[in-house]
């Protein structure tokens, strides 16, 4: 049996211990030994010196309080021209639930063929992709009305990294303000146990049936940095000279997001993938033997044209 090369797909593991990168410095920061990073997904400090805040968290906490903290604003707004330069890479490359759904849609991927040859259909179940911005409006009308923060106590990406970070030693102080009241109400909470664990639990369960229906329907996170990121520099770029020679549907197949890759372009004059939804992680150019697609900031297609021009001569 002839045996095809070897195919390392470079920017899924790359995505993937990235965020697991990530993972490890939070739950090392909660000890006293490792100054180099404190905090949680929503607000972490580098170097005891650069804030860095959760836009989503910044915007509740200012809805919910009236007031904007001079340090809530520098982190929020790092974040923020990190995600307008290169997308919601958060998504893609740093959210630690992010990845759990990704590792688990491996695993219902293969769970599929199986009942595939046994002649069971999984049931599944698909939501409207922009729903996850009637979750954004919601969480932060309810934090305006009721001057609480809400989505960030119950946000299962928290719940998640709070789970691993508190549970490892994490200290807090016992402020009066309204964001360390948030903070303080999740770590009484992890004193449950797995309490914390169980809506992340839950959302691994459904997306057996709802494939990624978290990161494509009902993040509000997600549908904040992708407005943010929606005209990012940094994106899957095109190869006009191959696009449209191999309508394979790999891209689309593997795109987490459930973006209809090669449709986006195959378009007429399409320069790149610019779908809101795409978080840059690479997979679709993992899966595309013909090398259509790429990751970058540069436009090379004037170039491409330039070579079209002159093979044509």
């Amino acid at each position: 049996m002839k045996v095809g090369p070897l195919r390392i797909r470079a920017w899924t593991w790359a995505h993937r211990m990235t965020a697991l990168a990530f993972i490890v410095l939070l739950v090392l920061g909660a000890r006293d030994g490792f100054p180099w990073i404190k905090g949680s997904i929503t607000a972490t400090t580098l170097f005891s010196v650069v804030p860095l805040t959760d836009p989503l968290a910044a915007l509740e906490v200012v809805l919910a309080s009236g007031r904007l903290e001079s340090t809530m604003l520098i982190g929020a707004g790092i974040l923020v021209a990190v995600a307008l330069l290169l997308g919601p890479v958060f998504c893609g490359w740093l959210c630690p639930l992010g990845l759990l759904l990704d590792l688990n849609d491996g695993i219902r991927r293969r769970l599929v063929k199986v009942l595939d040859r046994l002649g069971i259909p999984m049931p599944r179940f698909d939501v409207r992709r922009d729903s996850r911005y009637l979750v954004l409006g919601l969480a932060l009308g309810f934090s305006l009305i009721a001057g609480l923060p809400a989505f960030q106590t119950i946000s299962p990406i928290n719940l998640m990294s709070w789970s691993l970070v508190f549970f490892s030693g994490s200290a807090l102080t016992a402020d009066a303000s309204i964001w360390e009241r948030c903070l303080m109400l999740c770590r009484n909470a992890a004193s449950a146990g797995g309490f914390l664990l169980l809506l992340p639990g839950l959302i691994v369960l459904v997306e057996y049936v709802a494939p990624r229906i978290w990161c494509r329907a009902l993040c509000p996170l997600g549908a904040l940095y992708s407005l943010i990121g929606r005209f990012a520099p940094f994106r899957v770029r095109v190869n006009i000279v191959e696009a449209g020679r191999s309508l394979c549907g790999r891209c689309t197949a593997h795109c987490p997001m459930g973006i209809d890759v090669m449709k986006e372009y195959t378009e007429p004059r399409k320069r790149s993938v610019d779908h809101p939804d795409c978080s840059r992680c690479g997979e679709c150019v993992d899966v595309c033997h013909r090398k259509v697609l790429r990751l970058g900031f540069v436009d090379r297609n004037e170039a491409d044209r330039k070579a079209i021009k002159g093979a044509g001569r």
